[in-house]
């Protein structure tokens, strides 16, 4: 009897030792099911109004889920994400909402969904699921917003950004700041669509970090980790031979032969939103920062005035032409990169197809030593008036002397020199 106890007891021993083991080994399996996103991301296709979600599991044979909501939404749980719904239990549209295959663990997989509008700013919100145990992960929120497209201005058009001070840090109507890409410039600069808005803030030559920057009076882009662009939105319907002329100069530099950065500024353009822009050479050459140091303070050194460039025929008579400058890296690897900034942007129409010589375009201009001008009164270096032009379509010729004058027009004031 006592041998026949002493056997049950052993086998129960047994038996009960290797269910605690399956037991355990089950709970740990079931805990091992509940995916994680290891890497997850939601982010505008650039030049498209497509949105693409990416993600990466800790386990295979999952789903990841997602759903699109305004930026600021409240936070649905993982089980509204995979039924498509938001935090008020709302199913949402179609097109904000999607689903990934994940076979293989520890792989990026990705979905689109289309239809979305620039300037619009969102929360992706994205949760995952182990097929054979229906386990989720926690949800995940991703935000990010389209770029915003300016507003394209009628020409003839002139900015000098005199009321972008220091205490009125508010782009002109018709400009936008971006960020082209999240890498540093590149040579030939990048022709992308933008990435991402850049908000402009106030800055002086001693701002190190990549941005927007409002040089009062004067826009710069400084591109170092990411690269940054401003751009001009114009509308060319019913013109032809469509001319951009600005100024140019450095705001920070550091450059010599053995340190620092050899930059170009590139102009840019594309018609409409979506392309990718193509550069065009302006003349007389190429704006590039040579030799000199300045780290401090807001004052362009190396100005170039009249920088100036007709856009191709395809620019003219669209409702859509967007204009940026861009930066080229042309040499270097240590040391300081440049900031540039641009001033006196000026955008005409119609005329002759080629300058010789251009100085802060806008209403007016230098040709071949006359002043070109489209309207406005005409003053010498005393304030008297010398000449005047009846707004008209086209573009008249004024002879005059070699001077300094200046053109009062509805466009603003200009100084022209004729040489």
């Amino acid at each position: 009897m006592k041998t026949k106890l002493q056997s049950i007891n052993k086998w129960l021993k047994v038996n009960f030792s290797v269910s605690l083991i399956v037991l355990l080994f089950m709970g740990l399996n079931a805990m091992a099911t509940v995916p994680t996103l290891t890497s997850s991301s939601a982010a505008g296709v650039p030049g498209t109004t497509d949105i693409i979600v990416k993600s990466k599991l800790t386990t295979a044979s999952s789903t990841t889920y997602f759903v699109v909501l305004p930026k600021g939404a409240a936070t649905p749980t993982a089980a509204q994400v995979k039924a498509g719904k938001d935090a008020n239990d709302a199913v949402v549209a179609d097109n904000t909402k999607g689903s990934i295959s994940n076979p293989v663990a520890a792989t990026e997989y990705s979905a689109t969904v289309s239809g979305y509008l620039f300037g619009t700013s969102w929360d992706v919100f994205i949760a995952a699921e182990e097929i054979s145990t229906g386990d989720m992960s926690a949800v995940t929120k991703k935000t990010f917003g389209f770029p915003t497209m300016p507003v394209p201005q009628t020409l003839p058009y002139t900015q000098n950004f005199s009321n972008v001070t220091s205490t009125n840090n508010v782009l002109p109507d018709g400009w936008a700041g971006w960020r082209i890409t999240s890498t540093a410039p590149t040579s030939p600069a990048q022709v992308t669509a933008p990435l991402q808005d850049q908000a402009m803030v106030v800055g002086t030559a001693a701002n190190t970090g990549s941005g927007c920057y409002n040089f009062d009076g004067k826009i710069g882009a400084y591109s170092t980790a990411f690269d940054h662009t401003f751009c001009l939105a114009i509308n060319t319907t019913g013109k032809t031979t469509i001319r951009v002329t600005f100024d140019a100069m450095t705001i920070r530099n550091n450059y010599s032969a053995s340190t620092g950065y050899n930059f170009e500024m590139e102009l840019q353009y594309r018609v409409g939103n979506l392309d990718p822009f193509t550069k065009i050479d302006y003349a007389p050459a190429p704006y590039v920062n040579t030799y000199s140091v300045q780290e401090t303070g807001s004052t362009g050194i190396n100005i170039v005035e009249g920088l100036y460039a007709t856009l191709p025929a395809a620019c003219d008579n669209q409702a859509n032409v967007q204009i940026r400058w861009a930066n080229s890296a042309l040499s270097g690897t240590t040391g300081v990169r440049p900031n540039f900034a641009i001033d006196n942007v000026g955008v005409i129409y119609g005329g002759t197809t080629s300058l010789s010589v251009a100085e802060k375009i806008a209403t007016a201009y230098v040709l071949n030593g006359q002043l070109m001008l489209l309207e406005g009164d005409i003053f010498n270096s005393m304030g008297v008036k010398v000449a005047s032009v009846k707004p008209t379509n086209t573009i008249t010729a004024v002879k005059l002397n070699r001077g300094i004058y200046i053109v009062k027009s509805k466009m603003g004031t200009q100084k022209i020199v004729l040489r």
